[in-house]
């Protein structure tokens, strides 16, 4: 269904001017009632807008719900069934080792990918009918990374997994004319990277990413948006086996020092990029949740100022993230602090760190004044040690 009351929330950022979101942080801003009026104006015409509309909305959201999309039907994705998401990537691999990775392959790609002919014209959006006969196609679904993708672009890339002493790729495919390539990984478990997802296991596929195209010698620039279509008559594509990829299998084949941050933002590139701007967003929001709070602010107009920090920091790459990966991040971010921040749990955890803090000194004062553990006196305590009489 589609959930009304959060409609907009971060859509309204594409055509309002957040500069003066970061009022709502000044002293200024707290008492200043024209800014919280403007703010108070602009969540109400959201919100009239969505009532105005509800119907229309609603009814749209039952046809979406109520029409049944088959496995053969054109709307129908990897992930577009009744069946948890993790359930149907497990029998479609179950499949790829009954029926090959070639014949399994489209379902295997998202149901309305992007995909073109020519780079250089842009891309469309097509039914994954119409886009497997593109020479480039996206190969990630928007909500979880099934592949990993990497372009070596040197000749005799076929061999770079070998030569890196990498496990073999599933798919390579190769541009005949100059030797350049496309080396793409199938993953037993799909890393998923929507505003729910979890962080930790985001952070450990950007590590392996990250050794991977250092061992690879690909590029890093490489976002992984868009690739050779496998099945397209224009590259040479090897089918090299159709056994899936652990993380932790890919990861036993690098050093540590293969999977190490890069050095500076400037460099960040690939799914690290996720995992930067994340971890400077949500200290950020830890610093500044309350105070927005306090301002008598809601939760929209908290994620909004959040995605605007997300574009500053976005700016700094030399590869900046799409627009929809900053929004999950932001709404992500947003929602969590917003729903676990308060001012009573801020004071509790105040008080729970100052209990363990002078419990961790009084521990060391005792060890140095033993005296004390014992509720005796210092001249007690010694004239009992000489005598031998000490519990």
């Amino acid at each position: 269904m589609i959930d009304h009351a959060d409609m907009g929330a971060i859509d309204a950022s594409d055509q309002l001017d957040p500069a003066w979101l970061d009022v709502i942080l000044s002293e200024q801003g707290r008492r200043a009632p024209t800014v919280r009026q403007r703010i108070e104006e602009l969540v109400a015409t959201r919100k009239a807008f969505v009532e105005a509309n509800h119907s229309l909305l609603l009814k749209l959201s039952q046809i979406s719900e109520t029409v049944a999309l088959s496995d053969s039907s054109p709307g129908a994705g990897p992930f577009s069934s009744s069946l948890p998401p993790h359930i149907q990537h497990k029998k479609l691999l179950n499949r790829v080792q009954s029926e090959g990775l070639r014949a399994v392959y489209p379902e295997l790609l998202p149901s309305r990918p992007y995909c073109t002919d020519v780079l250089s014209e842009g891309l469309e959006i097509r039914r994954r009918q119409l886009a497997i006969k593109r020479r480039h196609i996206q190969i990630n679904d928007p909500t979880a990374f099934t592949w990993m993708v990497y372009d070596i672009d040197q000749p005799g890339a076929y061999f770079a997994a070998r030569d890196g002493n990498l496990p073999q790729p599933n798919v390579i495919a190769t541009n005949p004319s100059n030797g350049h390539a496309h080396v793409q990984y199938l993953l037993e478990t799909p890393v998923a990277r929507h505003e729910m997802a979890r962080s930790k296991p985001l952070q450990y596929f950007a590590a392996v990413e990250r050794g991977m195209v250092r061992r690879l010698g690909a590029d890093r620039n490489f976002i992984g948006l868009i690739t050779k279509n496998a099945l397209h008559r224009d590259w040479r594509v090897e089918w090299c086996h159709n056994r899936p990829y652990s993380l932790d299998e890919l990861a036993d084949a690098l050093f540590t020092r293969d999977m190490e941050p890069y050095p500076s933002v400037d460099l960040t590139c690939g799914t690290s990029r996720n995992c930067a701007i994340f971890d400077a967003l949500r200290k950020l929001a830890y610093r500044e949740v309350l105070y927005v709070k306090r301002a008598g602010f809601g939760v929209d107009m908290w994620i909004l100022h959040l995605f605007k920090k997300a574009g500053e920091l976005n700016a700094s790459f030399a590869v900046p993230m799409r627009h929809a990966e900053l929004k999950a991040i932001a709404s992500s971010v947003g929602r969590w602090t917003w729903k676990n921040f308060s001012a009573d749990g801020l004071s509790r955890q105040q008080s729970k760190r100052g209990r363990a803090g002078n419990a961790k000194r009084w521990a060391v004062h005792v060890k140095q004044k033993p005296w004390l553990a014992l509720g005796l006196t210092k001249s007690t305590y010694y004239r009992r040690k000489a005598a031998g009489t000490l519990p």
